[in-house]
């Protein structure tokens, strides 16, 4: 069982640390025109292993899907919110600036560069659907290690079925000499005859000489039949 938790936590890592590396670059991707410069590698860097600690536990065992997207939504709206705090445009705004950011009037290079450019719901909807996809892939990912890790458990079980008995016939051929007795307990004595035996034993247990037959008894002679 430690062993499995063991990989389960080593696999649920590795997990963890791909979906902050796709959430990070689809923050980027899908970041509003008007919040200004992409942030800084190592702010991206930072961020990306906080959410990754952050989802380690989760990715370790099979997390419902709506708990991953809430996490992942609750990180993405945390970053934007970081992000516009910084650049000064959400003392400026308020709250209303981590969705309802104004539109670019030209739009940039890229394929989400109409989205990005015009903000607002759709861009803010596109954000929470990644979250989804990236949650659903999270799950499944999880299904798949936990099935191979099974996988692998039982092909490891059958295959030292047949490895005890090869090294059992090897001990009868190589050690012909073992007793084939009682076990003996530590110390040298042989195993204590458990305690009940012994009771029901001297109570069912007869002492003396056997028995002898009881004669029978002679009827009266108005009763013996003629």
């Amino acid at each position: 069982m430690q062993g499995r938790a063991g990989t389960r936590g080593s696999s649920g890592a590795l997990l963890a640390a791909v979906t902050a590396a796709y959430a990070t670059g689809g923050f980027v991707a899908l970041r509003a025109d008007s919040a200004g410069d992409t942030p800084p590698v190592a702010a991206l860097a930072v961020g990306g292993i906080a959410l990754a600690l952050l989802l380690w536990p989760l990715a370790a065992r099979t997390t419902r899907v709506l708990a991953l997207t809430a996490v992942l939504a609750v990180a993405q709206i945390g970053a934007q919110a970081l992000t516009l705090a910084a650049s000064g445009s959400l003392t400026t705004h308020g709250a209303r600036a981590i969705v309802c950011c104004p539109p670019t009037p030209a739009p940039g290079a890229g394929p989400f560069a109409t989205l990005t450019a015009q903000a607002g719901w759709g861009l803010f909807a596109a954000q929470l659907g990644a979250c989804l996809v990236l949650a659903l892939l999270l799950r499944g990912a999880r299904r798949l290690v936990d099935g191979a890790l099974d996988a692998l458990a039982d092909a490891g079980r059958l295959l030292t079925i047949p490895l005890r008995r090869l090294l059992d016939l090897l001990a009868a051929l190589l050690l012909p000499g073992t007793p084939a007795g009682p076990r003996r307990v530590r110390g040298g004595h042989d195993a204590p005859v458990p305690l009940a035996g012994l009771v029901l034993a001297r109570a069912t247990a007869r002492r003396g000489p056997p028995r002898a037959r009881a004669p029978r008894r002679a009827l009266p002679s108005h009763l013996t039949p003629a």
